[in-house]
């Protein structure tokens, strides 16, 4: 059931970033569009909290990630031994 285990892995994410204060977890049982805006207003409203919640983030996911993943997986392909997936650079 890979779908479950998707669910499963998202809501430890979002509970990491939340334990971190990068976030703010709703269950979805409790989410509501009343609930989404009330929350929302209280963070717009509240600047040193949303400049905390943002550095927050940044510790736990760098803007960067995309492209360090990414040459992460280029690097290794370069070094795979047996060149059936080597990735050569461009001149």
């Amino acid at each position: 059931m890979p779908c479950r285990r998707l669910r499963r892995s998202s809501v430890w994410i979002a509970r990491q970033f939340a334990q971190a204060g990068a976030a703010i977890v709703v269950p979805n049982e409790d989410l509501t569009g009343s609930r989404l805006a009330t929350d929302a207003h209280e963070l717009l409203a509240d600047r040193d909290r949303l400049t905390a919640m943002q550095a927050a983030a940044g510790v736990l996911a760098p803007g960067d990630a995309a492209h360090a993943l990414a040459r992460l997986v280029l690097q290794t392909a370069r070094r795979e031994p047996t060149g059936r997936h080597h990735v050569s650079r461009a001149s």
